[in-house]
Parts: structure tokens; sequence; C-alpha cells
């Protein structure tokens, strides 16, 4: 049989009046019925060109096609419900009535008696006498079982093929949403099109969700948002501009959430803003701005403090750079106007306070409004932290409670060594089950022979006096030539021999870090220290209860501290001759990520001897990867003298990324030297000098007036650069070298643009145009070629980069012997190789063709300008 098809009408201008609905409604002759409860769904199939209708009561009755066509079903006379979307319709044949119901695609029959209609034929001249009486009295086919079915107490368990039989009301929903938390609303609207539809809708869901939530004290929501956008700055999740999940920090003072390379990348400080303000005073005071204090961290909305009052010393605010530029270009333009008016200078001056007032009474509006938000949020954390310390110990207190209830008994010193235990009590969510206590409990049973064991031996220590005799043993490390000089002749020989290796096969000359170089080189000897003859026996006393951690050759045995002596005795002079930021004094230079945090910024990086005494303080603190660390003792500066150097050492580099494990006998990821030759450097040619490259100077909208219009050049050249793809860096070097070039080719090959007229002209321009990132976040060039490893300024311009402004004053400042040379030596430009390879990179990602767009013509050829 062909399944039953049907199509709605085409118009709902016809549907009929409501009183339809009541066609389920019998009449009252008919009342006494026995088929008035015959009240069922209905099936319909094809069959030899007939259409069946199956009711479960009299079977299967065949409706000729002629009589009663599919169209029937849905004719004019269908009654749409616009507000449930169902559809109605009745179709009378041989003294029934029929109607068809159609909710969301899914068909209903039912029948009703009614008076026999001499029009339309009977049942029996169809299907005959015999027939239908056979039909008649055969009872439907039981269904088919396919399962058992077993009910289950408690609600409705929601599957795809089970529709729910008891509905939930629009009202209904709202409250629950009222009720919910406002980040489960985010996962509400994408349930379903009915629960988007609602949360579109209906405004005050929000709003209520989030006093639910956050109380009543929570300031109203910013006429710039909507409820909904308030809600998520509140409890949303996700960097605003690169996507990044994990970011949480709303920033009030722009409304918006973002991490913190993105925080930083996006503002500007108020002394980096110099050029513009000296160029259209007071015209910061016209916008939105936040306060940082001297490390760049977001401290709150608005400048000055929280109660109006001056901010403590190296606090200052910063902008969006794009409110700068746009203020800036709003500000030119209502200038231009003015100059358009016949007006006296007094009146043009009148116009422009009475403009920079109006904005600066908005702006200070609208950071009044968002600083009362940015309290409150302090003040909601506050509470919240305080409330998470109380949970996390009433669930550690539980479970040392339920562990001393085991058989055996498990102490806590024992359950402390666990992580599972440690990675609980960090929880901050109540508890009010033991369920969680049956997930837990296997967990604790499965590492508790471990840590019993770890235990015991510790236990053995202090008992035996066996710390008290590390600090000889330290000595004797440090005094290694002389209380083991066979073992230290052949390490320094290993260590000598791996430094000399390591840099003839020219590793410092393959932009490499100094990071990298140093595993290189550790790497090398601990894996040439195991196939070397060593005369000397181990170094371990005998009596160690951590005896199990050491091999059992008797070899002498290198330790971690061998590891920190080598590194700062022998590797770091090596890398202040390769690497000119190991010239500095301070070295802050010398830092290595832990494999054990999972967090990447620069903030979590230490220096090697550190990384050790973060990962014995904690990650050392349970059993699993880092417990070897604990043989160091607890004290404040542990001794390594006894900690086995592993195969594998627990420090990464910039390029590697933490996993939060560590695998002590892993093969290094640089344990091996690559000695493949270096490709040769391309020539670099002129990125203006083919002739299907229209050059900056040759645009039809060029604004330079000449050759030596330095800004003109650089607007021109900046134009054709745009949408290269290129980054900021190749650009700002391909920018000053064009520039470079026109300015000499106009008054010589030894004339140099005038620093004094130039320098604050530039920066404004950068600035006005939301050109932010060109020559932005530089080192300064002279500082880079500089030997003498001195600080100006409290700062390491060689090695920090700074922003453009900063580095004009600081040039101006410390380097006035160079001003002849300050379009190249203020700033540390990329170098023309990586240029070269940028270019070729650009043109790989542009496809087969290898051309990209540049400035509205072909660029398949464009390079660098030559030096």
């Amino acid at each position: 049989m062909q399944p039953f098809h049907f199509s709605r009408p085409q118009s709902e201008a016809s549907a009929a009046p409501p009183s339809l609905a009541l066609a389920y409604r019998s009449t009252a002759a008919h009342r006494h019925d026995a088929r008035l409860a015959a009240i069922a769904r209905w099936s319909a199939q094809w069959h030899n060109g007939h259409l069946f209708l199956r009711d479960p009561i009299r079977g299967y009755i065949e409706i000729s096609p002629q009589v009663i066509p599919p169209q029937s079903f849905f004719n004019d006379s269908t009654y749409h419900d616009e507000r449930s979307d169902v559809w109605l319709s009745q179709v009378d044949h041989a003294q029934y009535l029929y109607t068809v119901r159609e909710d969301h695609g899914i068909l209903a029959f039912k029948v009703q008696p009614q008076l026999a209609r001499p029009t339309l034929p009977a049942p029996e001249t169809v299907l005959g006498k015999r027939a239908l009486s056979s039909e008649l009295s055969t009872p439907p086919p039981p269904p088919k079982k396919s399962r058992a079915t077993v009910k289950h107490a408690g609600p409705t368990r929601i599957r795809k093929d089970r529709r729910v039989q008891t509905p939930v009301y629009d009202d209904v929903w709202k409250r629950i949403f009222e009720l919910s938390d406002p980040a489960m609303l985010f996962t509400y609207e994408r349930v379903n099109k009915a629960f988007r539809g609602a949360l579109t809708t209906y405004s005050h869901i929000w709003k209520n969700s989030m006093i639910d939530h956050f109380g009543e004290e929570l300031p109203e929501t910013p006429k710039d948002l909507q409820d909904r956008q308030y809600a998520d700055l509140l409890s949303g999740q996700g960097c605003m501009s690169c996507r990044e999940p994990k970011a949480r920090k709303t920033y009030w003072a722009f409304l918006r959430r973002w991490c913190t390379k993105c925080f930083s990348e996006k503002v500007i400080k108020q002394e980096d803003c110099f050029a513009i303000n000296r160029k259209f005073p007071g015209i910061l005071e016209c916008i939105p701005c936040a306060t940082v204090d001297s490390w760049n961290h977001y401290s709150y909305a608005g400048w000055g403090d929280e109660n109006g009052r001056s901010t403590a010393s190296g606090n200052q605010p910063v902008f969006l750079k794009d409110d700068v530029s746009a203020i800036a270009a709003a500000y030119e333009e209502f200038l231009g106007t003015l100059d358009q008016e016949e007006l006296s200078d007094e009146d043009k001056d009148e116009k422009r306070t009475e403009w920079i007032k109006e904005r600066r009474e908005r702006a200070k509006e609208v950071m009044d409004e968002r600083l009362e938000i940015d309290k409150f949020e302090k003040k909601w954390i506050a509470a919240r932290a305080a409330k998470s310390v109380d949970l996390k110990n009433m669930r550690k207190e539980f479970i040392i409670r339920k562990a001393k209830c085991l058989d055996p008994p498990m102490r806590e010193e024992v359950l402390k060594l666990i992580p599972a235990f440690q990675e609980n009590i960090k929880i901050n969510k109540e508890f009010k089950t033991e369920k969680f206590w049956k997930v837990l409990m296997p967990k604790l049973e499965e590492a508790r022979p471990m840590a019993e064991r770890l235990f015991d031996m510790e236990t053995r220590a202090n008992s035996s006096g066996y710390w008290d005799l590390l600090p000889g043993l330290q000595n004797q490390t440090n005094q290694m030539s002389t209380c083991a000089p066979a073992a230290y002749h052949q390490l320094m020989t290993l260590v000598d021999f791996s430094l000399k290796k390591v840099l003839n096969m020219g590793v410092h000359r393959k932009e490499i870090g100094h990071q990298e170089f140093a595993l290189r080189v550790l790497n090398m000897v601990r894996r040439a220290w195991d196939s070397t003859q060593v005369a000397a026996v181990s170094q371990i006393p005998e009596t160690s209860p951590f005896a199990p951690f050491y091999p059992s050759n008797g070899r002498y045995v290198l330790t971690i501290e061998h590891a920190c002596r080598i590194y700062e005795q022998k590797i770091i002079p090596q890398l202040s001759e390769l690497y000119p930021e190991f010239r500095q004094p301070t070295r802050n230079v010398q830092k290595f990520k832990c494999p054990g945090c999972k967090r990447n910024d620069v903030s979590k990086q230490r220096t090697f001897r550190q990384l050790m005494n973060h990962i014995r303080e904690d990650h050392a603190t349970t059993i699993g990867d880092f417990q070897v660390f604990r043989l160091a003792g607890s004290r404040t500066e542990p001794y390594f003298c006894v900690v086995p150097w592993p195969l594998n050492l627990p420090a990464l580099t910039d390029k590697q990324k933490s996993t939060g494990g560590w695998d002590a006998d892993a093969q290094p990821e640089y344990g091996s030297i690559d000695t493949s030759s270096e490709q040769p450097q391309d020539r670099l040619q002129s990125a203006f000098a083919r002739k299907d490259v229209c050059a900056p100077e040759s645009l039809p909208e060029a604004t330079s007036k000449g050759p030596t219009d330095f800004v003109g050049n650089v607007r021109d050249a900046l134009r054709v650069l745009e949408g290269t793809g290129l980054s900021s860096q190749i650009r700002s070097k391909i920018v000053v070298e064009y520039v470079d070039r026109q300015v000499k080719k106009a008054n010589g090959r030894e004339a140099v643009p005038d620093w004094l007229t130039l320098r604050f002209e530039v920066d404004a321009f950068l600035m006005s145009s939301n050109n932010h990132d060109i020559l932005d976040k530089m080192c300064c060039g002279v500082c880079r070629k500089a030997t003498d490893g001195k600080t100006r300024g409290g700062k390491n311009y060689a090695r920090m980069p700074s922003s453009r402004a900063e580095l004009i004053r600081h040039f101006g400042t410390h380097h006035q012997s160079n001003i002849q040379t300050w379009p190249k030596d203020m700033f540390t430009l990329p170098s023309d190789e990586e240029v070269t390879r940028a270019l070729r990179a650009a043109e790989e990602r542009a496809g087969p063709n290898g051309c990209f767009s540049y400035g509205g013509q072909p660029a398949a050829e464009i390079q660098k300008p030559p030096i």
C-alpha cells in the first residue's frame, strides 16, 4: 500500500469560522449510541486505486477516490487555529462524519454517526454486503510487539520517538525561564524554535532571570544595551573579538568581554594619545575611558578612583583605539563645516567649545552608569567567593569523615596524597546526596596502595633522620670537583662536547629561541651520561627509604641540582654571546613554561630553578607524574641534590603547549639536532617597481604633494597595502622603506626627514586614520644594537615592545645623536628575509595563480623596496 498524501490549502482567507471546532461534539439524537465513545486515531492508505480508512473498532472501510478524493480532507471549509497551528476539516460519507485533525504534521481522524445521505454511495455498493459484514465484525489486528515497555515511576522520559502526552503551557515555560540562571537561557535558545521565539519576544524573561540570580541590587540595563546583551555580559563566556572560549572578563567601561590579549590590542593609553590631544585639545574627554594600573591590568570604568578622588601613582586612563579615531574624524569634519560658514573667530571658538562640552557631559553620564555596574559586579564576586570557600570546606570535611568509615579506615594524610581528593575539594558546589561519594570512592580505593606506599616512605624518612643528611649531600654536589672528581671531569667533558656540537651544527643561526638551545644541550648531556663509563659510585645514602626512585646499578646519579648548575654556569654564558637580550643585567628572558600548568600566559613563566621549585610546591603535593620531586623535602629551598635527573626534563619552551601532565621517561622533543641546510637568501625586489603594479605616487587619488610630503607618502603607501593580508610589522617595514626612498629621490641620497616636524604629525595621522597597528608595539632599534646592557627610564626598550608614542618620547630623550637616522633606528623592523617569506606566504594563500589583491592591482611579484 502506498502512504496517504495530503496538502494544505493554498490560502487561509477562506478559513471556516471557529464554530467548526464543535465538529467533535455529537448531536443530542445520537447521544446514547455506543459508537459515540469510539473516538480514536485513524490511518489512511491506498490500495488498488481505492482509499482505505482504518478504525480500531470498525476495521477497514474502503472509500472510492471519486467519492472522497484525498484533497477533500483539506478543502475550502478547513479551519486553521493560528495560535496552536492546528488544521481541522470534515467529510460526510456513509452515515458517518469524518473529522480530520492535523497537528504539526500528525494526522488524527475522528468519526461520529450521522443520518444517511442518499447522495453518497453506501459501503455495500463498494465492498459488497458480505465483505462489509466481515470488515465490521473482524476486530483490528493486534499491534506488533517490538519490545516490552516498562513504565517507570516519575515524570515522562523524553525521547525523539515519544511525544509528551501532557503539554506544558507557555506561561509555565516563561516562569521556568525566569527562575533559571541567565547563562542557561542561552542554552535554551538552541533547544528549538519555540524556546528561541519566546526568549526573543518576551524581553522581561531576561530581566527577571537576572534579578532572580543577582538580586534586587542589580543596576538597570544600560541605555546602549538590550536585556539579552546585558545578561550576556553578566553571565556569558567567550571573547567577543577572537572567540577564545574561556574568556570571562567583562570590561564594563567599553561594554565588551575580551581576553587579555584582545584588550591590550584594542586600547591605547592617554600618554600615547599626546599627538592627537595636542592637535585637538580636550577631545579625549568626549569618549569612554577605563583605568589601568602600572601593569596594564584593568581596574575599573572611568578615570580617577571609584569615589572620584585622585588615583594612585602608576594608574592611567586608556581609551578604545576605534573611539579615538572616530571622535577625531568627527571633530575634524565639524571643523571643516565651520570653515565653510562665514563666522567670526569668536563664534567658531564658541561652537567648538559647545561641541566638546555636549559630548563631554554625555560621556560622563555614560561612565557613571557603567561604573555603578562595575562596583556591583566586584561586590557580587566577593560574596560568591566567600560562599565558595564555605562550600569547599564542607565538602572536604564530608570526604574525610566518609574515608575514616572505610574498612580499613583511610588516614587523612594518605587521603591528601590522592589527586581525586584534591580535585574534588576544589569544587564549590553543594552536595545534598551521597551519589557523588559512590563515584569518588572507587577512585580513592584505586590510588590508595600507591599513596600509602609513599606515605610509609616519608614516615620512615622522618623517623630515621634521613632529612638531616641532605645538607651534607647538597655541599658535596656543590663541591663535586673535589668530592667526586672522576664524575665531575666526565660530566664537564660531556657538557663541553654537547655545547660544541650544537654550535658547530649552527643551531644558533636557525632562528630558534634560547629555551630550545638550552634544552637541546641538557638533553644531549643526560642521554650521553647513560652510555658513559663512570668511575664514581652513587652518592645517595644507602639508608634512603626512597631507593625505588633511583637506578640500581650503583653508578653516580645525576640530579636536578646538576642540571640547574650546568644551566647557570655553562649554558647562560654561552647564551649571552649568542642572544643580545642576555646581555641585560636583569636577565628576565630566562623563562620556561611548566608542563603541569595549562595556562600559557607569560606571567606563568619562570627561570629554570624557579620552575623546579614551583613543581615541588604546586604539583608534587600528590602522587602522580611529579611525585619524584617530593624527595627534595618540604623546606622553602628544596634539596634537588636527591631528585634524579629524568630523561625528559619538566620544562617547556614558548613553542610547546602544556597538557597538565608529564612523562619523565618519554623521548624529549628537543633531543636531536636538525642538520638540514638552510635555504639560500632570496634577492629582494622593489615593492612598487614592477610595471603591472600601481605605485603609490601614481594613484588617481594620491594625496601626497610630492616626494617631500612624508605624511602624504605614508598615507598613499598604506592605501596600496590595504587588503593584502600582510601583518602590521611587514607593512610598517614596506612603508618606511618607500617613504625613505621618496625623500631621497627628491633631496639627494643623504636627505633625512625633519624629526622635530614629523614625529607628532605621523603619530596623529596614524591614530586619526585608524592605523594604530602601524609602527606600534615594537622595540627600540638603537637599544637593540647597543651592547652596554643599560635600562633607560626603568624599562628595557631593547626587549620589551612599546607603543609608538612611547618610543617617540624615548628616542627623543635618550638617542639625540641618532635623530639623523630616525625612520629606521627608532623601530625594530622585520628583516629582509622575514619580509620575503611573508610576501611569499601571502601569494600562496591567494590561490594557485599566486596573485593577491594589492590596492586594486595585481601583485604577484610584490616585494619590499630595496634598502
